[in-house]
């Protein structure tokens, strides 16, 4: 093992996960943007009211200030919980980056390892996530959600400061929304909304911190060959004191006092250490001046480096740009770590190991997720989880915060919203397919989707615009009959016996109603009046238990449908059979109920990339998306729609490429069109070159 080679991996590696940091940052701050601007407006309509009034004392004026704070209170909570759950989702994903970084600077000098062992579960990751030590109390340290409570309160005391200073001045307004948004001409950093925006990106870079290095440090536990981490501060001209004395320390793997960070914004890192012999710590200066002069550059800058190499007595520290204005997402990170894995080949290792980076994209599959893996979690807890990624992704600069599609609503964005017809089985397996189309949103350079919503008609099994993917908890539900062990979907069955229960029930009082009917004929008086009455409340209850049956027969409808999506039989057509036998979807293709899953989503998600990849602007102001103007000419010059995979490719040029999409990377590459697999291939060959 080539100590000093794992010492320079971890280095580089830790220099470019700080501008992940900044990133997440810059997430956090959108959050607390789209919030902010609530805010404001609703204080400019309400605090209107009491300028108007005079300032006065009066009972109105001050309930009008209640609900002032009252609305402080509630998009404040709002703005924190979205900070929450982003970082949840954010961070947990910097710890799966982390680990398989840990792990692949094993193999990369020449070690074996065992990834079914060494890279924590993902419930490992999120745990460390919320129980990671951060130095943010003045005590010492503190937990990420505790601190973010602190944050949460102080920034809720110094609005409701703003607001009783601005009464007791008799601000104007504007004056007043100056005081709490800032003023433009100092770009909003004098506002007291600036001070928590300034705060999450010191809670993010030092909370992305402490899951990196708590999470390799995990990592490093679970391998046998790791002995003891070396303590590194290093990686910059401004390193404390506290970390300076730490230096080059030594400790056994499990006897850790203190994992980095140990002050906001600390930039320490542990270095993978087989023994104890000899510190493997050198200056920063001192270690870069030995790297090769594309590392040198890549650091510093290529004007930079060349100062650099030419002046080998320079002050060194008065000279160095620092790395925080850079920005990097995990994918760029994940693509720069493979690019360290591969500058020096490693021995082969004995066990698995991590595949390098392929230079095309190939399947977003991941092997481990099946229906008997995929754990079933209740649909609110789902739904909660599913609600940080798509707030999350809604940041995204690349969307456009006003829809195009008329059925996506603004109110639907950055949410899933699974109604009461889905389960939690269903939304079980949605959440642990949702991964995978975020590789291909990431493979093809575009957003992540942004919403998920219940929604389709009686064969729609699910739709796609605007990043907002609507899906049918008909089909849904039958695509996830084997979640979690299941043996298969019968609802139909049981929701017939029901109908059919209620039937029999109606059948007898249709009769004894008809056998009231018959003695109203014959009685008189009194008696006629008590029977005719005793019939209007029987025909009352009868119509009653009728609308019940009807709504049981349209279930019926619905849960055949359910049922279908699971059984229906397996096409084994492909080109150059008789086109009657031809499936309609390319669904048809695949037996088992998970991958018809996958199917739809991937077919699905296809339609996101033609309405984003290329995208200029609104539709409305610079017209058709490039991708989608090239499907319709495309589509046009087909000759043969015999050969196409399913009935469905022929309705257009979307439809054509979704479902050829779909059976690509669902590995049926032998059905997808080719002209289709071609343009994948060159969209996907774009995006590895950096266009």
């Amino acid at each position: 093992m080539d100590q000093d080679r794992l010492r320079d991996l971890t280095y580089r590696h830790q220099l470019g996960a700080y501008a992940v940091g900044n990133q997440i940052g810059d997430d956090i701050v959108r959050l607390l943007n789209r919030n902010d601007d609530d805010l404001t407006d609703q204080l400019t309509k309400r605090y209107a009211r009491i300028e108007a009034d005079g300032f006065d004392k009066g009972p109105a004026t001050t309930k009008r200030l209640e609900d002032i704070r009252e609305m402080f209170r509630k998009v404040n909570k709002e703005s924190y919980q979205a900070v929450r759950d982003g970082l949840v989702a954010s961070l947990t994903d910097v710890g799966l980056l982390e680990a398989e970084f840990a792990a692949g600077a094993m193999l990369a000098v020449g070690l074996s390892v065992d990834l079914g062992t060494a890279i924590p579960p993902t419930a490992v990751l999120k745990t460390l996530v919320t129980t990671t030590m951060l130095p943010f109390s003045k005590d010492g340290v503190t937990r990420l959600m505790p601190w973010l409570d602190t944050q949460e309160a102080g920034r809720l005391r110094a609005l409701e400061g703003a607001l009783q200073l601005g009464i007791l001045q008799g601000q104007t307004t504007g004056q007043m929304v100056q005081r709490i948004r800032g003023t433009k001409a100092k770009n909003y950093s004098d506002g007291v909304l600036n001070a928590s925006r300034n705060g999450a990106q010191t809670i993010a870079r030092t909370a992305t911190a402490g899951v990196q290095n708590a999470s390799r440090l995990e990592t490093y536990r679970r391998m046998k060959t790791i002995k003891f981490v070396e303590w590194s501060s290093v990686l910059d001209s401004r390193t404390s004191d506290p970390c300076q004395s730490l230096s080059g320390k030594i400790y056994p793997i499990d006897d850790v006092p203190q994992a980095p960070p140990i002050h906001p914004n600390c930039r320490s890192t542990l270095i993978p250490r087989r023994d104890n012999e000899g510190t493997k710590h050198r200056p920063f200066p001192d270690w870069l001046r030995d790297q090769s002069a594309d590392v040198q550059d890549g650091i510093l800058g290529k004007a930079r480096g060349e100062i650099f190499r030419a002046n080998p007595k320079m002050n060194y520290d008065a000279f160095f740009k620092e790395v925080g204005g850079r920005r990097r997402t995990l994918k760029e990170l994940r693509e720069y770590d493979a690019s360290l894995f591969g500058e020096k080949a490693a021995p082969a290792p004995k066990g698995p190991g991590l595949r390098p980076v392929p230079a095309r994209f190939t399947s977003p599959i991941d092997p481990d997720v099946s229906a008997a893996t995929i754990a079933v979690l209740k649909k609110k807890d789902v739904t909660k989880a599913l609600n940080a990624r798509m707030a999350a992704s809604a940041a995204d600069p690349r969307y456009d915060p006003r829809p195009e599609f008329r059925d996506v609503n603004v109110k639907d964005i950055g949410k899933a919203v699974l109604n009461a017809d889905f389960t939690d089985e269903a939304a079980s397996m949605i959440a642990a397919l949702m991964p995978e189309l975020e590789k291909l949103a990431d493979a093809f350079a575009i957003p992540r989707l942004r919403a998920i919503k219940s929604g389709g008609g009686t064969t729609t099994m699910g739709t796609m615009g605007d990043g907002v993917l609507r899906l049918n908890p008909v089909y849904i539900n039958g695509f996830a009959a084997e979640v979690g062990g299941g043996a298969g979907t019968k609802v139909a069955a049981k929701v017939i016996a029901e109908r059919d229960a209620l039937a029999m029930q109606l059948q007898a009082e249709r009769d004894a109603i008809d056998a009231v009917k018959v003695a109203i004929q014959g009685a008189t008086g009194q008696e006629k009046d008590d029977m005719i009455l005793r019939y209007l409340d029987m025909a009352d209850a009868f119509n009653a238990k009728r609308q019940q049956w009807l709504k049981l027969d349209k279930k019926v409808l619905a849960a055949r449908r359910t049922d279908s999506a699971a059984d229906r039989p397996v096409s084994q057509w492909k080109p150059g059979d008789d086109v009657k036998e031809k499936p309609f979807n390319a669904i048809n293709y695949f037996e088992r109920p998970l991958d018809r899953a996958r199917m739809l989503f991937y077919h699905e998600f296809a339609h996101h990339v033609h309405q984003m990849r290329g995208k200029q602007g609104r539709r409305s102001q610079v017209g058709t998306p490039p991708i989608e103007k090239a499907l319709a000419a495309m589509f046009r010059d087909l000759t043969n729609y015999d050969n196409l995979p399913s009935r469905y490719s022929s309705e257009n040029g979307h439809e054509w490429w979704a479902e050829s999409f779909g059976l690509y990377f669902m590995g049926r590459k032998d059905l997808a069109d080719p002209k289709v697999a071609e343009l994948i291939e060159r969209l996907l060959d774009e995006v590895t070159n950096g266009n």
